[in-house]
């Protein structure tokens, strides 16, 4: 199960949400500083973790941020 907390979307994608993509907006500029950080992570990383999930497998059965960080560096 996937639970991420804290995303920061990539490529383009925005939100469906107003006031989330007005935060998203707000804090864009700090996206290269909150990237390093492992309790974030990004729609990226959620993709290549998932997809790294099923052909690789993980120990855990709840993957946090830090879990989805690693498993996408795989």
């Amino acid at each position: 199960m996937f639970r991420p907390g804290a995303i920061i979307p990539e490529k383009g994608i925005r939100s469906s949400t107003g006031w989330y993509q007005v935060i998203y907006d707000i804090l864009s500029p700090l996206n290269s500083l909150l990237k390093r950080m492992d309790s974030v992570t990004t729609t990226t990383k959620i993709g290549i973790a998932m997809i790294n999930s099923v052909i690789k497998g993980f120990d855990k059965k709840h993957l946090e941020n830090i879990d989805i960080n690693k498993l996408a560096e795989e």
